[in-house]
């Protein structure tokens, strides 16, 4: 649901899940993700946090990164070019992955096996171990907490910063393969448990093309962050400086299933490895049906 959350001094979000909205918001450059200390103190809390948690060495991963930041915008296109040709994981995690799917393996195997497909676009030979993929869920986790208790555990035992580091290890600290290892990669996992369900039916099974599969598994982040740099009038009031607006991509796929939405392919954030995701899905579920996946 749409609607805008404000509470004078305290917090400021405005909430889309339209996808015309946001895809109409995405490019006004007004709406960046500078994530600077402005705003409302939640809205401070939040940018700051940000900055701080999805960063490797002062530098900020790709999906945090500004629209203006050096080198974004070339360095984004390269990995794009560069992943869509790429290998689609080893044949044994595709195997591993299908046979998750099919049932046959249990949860355990799911994570640290799908961080290990996008681990192998970086760094071959990456490892599928329970050490990193705990990491990535860490860091998925660290920016988005509320909760007191996990916010002062993290604190004091430097656990996020552990597990950054666990996650830079072996990829040479890219800020692009630290992303997608430690946080888009849990779109994937979400996208093969989906998978998951789909084959426990077998009359779905039978009748769903791979195309549709893929529609259905190209799962998006829950929820995208931008912060106005700018003050600006819009149809949900006057907005000033560091108010945070979230894209609500899960809830807008759910109204619109199409790669634009999930992918925001449209925009200038769009995700590099649209294409090689939605060809990894496609290549597990011919696994999973016995077919061959293509190397």
């Amino acid at each position: 649901m749409s609607g805008r959350l404000r509470l004078p001094g305290l917090v400021d979000v405005i909430r889309l899940d339209d996808p015309a909205a946001i895809h109409a918001l995405s490019e006004d450059a007004r709406l960046d993700r500078r994530f600077v200390k402005a705003g409302p103190l939640v809205n401070r809390m939040l940018a700051g946090r940000i900055r701080r948690v999805l960063q490797v060495d002062g530098h900020p991963l790709p999906a945090v990164a500004a629209r203006g930041a050096p080198d974004r915008a070339r360095l984004q296109a390269l990995l794009e070019q560069r992943l869509q040709n790429a290998q689609l994981g080893t044949p044994q995690q595709r195997a591993t992955l299908a046979g998750y799917v099919r049932g046959e393996l249990g949860e355990s195997v799911l994570g640290p096996t799908a961080q290990a497909a996008i681990g192998e676009l970086f760094s071959p030979g990456y490892e599928a171990r329970s050490d990193r993929w705990r990491a990535a869920r860490t860091l998925d986790a660290a920016p988005r907490s509320f909760n007191p208790l996990q916010l002062l555990w993290w604190a004091l035992t430097g656990a996020v910063g552990r597990a950054r580091r666990t996650l830079a290890r072996p990829v040479d600290g890219d800020p692009a393969a630290v992303h997608a290892t430690g946080v888009a990669v849990h779109n994937l996992v979400r996208g093969l448990k989906i998978m998951r369900g789909l084959w426990r039916q077998p009359m779905t099974r039978d009748s769903l093309t791979e195309a549709a599969v893929i529609c259905r598994c190209a799962v998006a982040p829950a929820t995208v962050l931008r912060q106005w740099k700018a003050p600006a009038s819009t149809v949900w009031g006057e907005v000033e400086e560091g108010v945070l607006t979230l894209f609500q991509l899960d809830a807008a796929r759910l109204r619109a299933p199409s790669r634009q939405v999930v992918f925001m392919t449209d925009s200038w954030s769009r995700c590099p490895a649209h294409h090689w995701t939605a060809s990894l899905l496609g290549a597990v579920w011919r696994e999973a049906k016995g077919g061959e996946a293509r190397p």
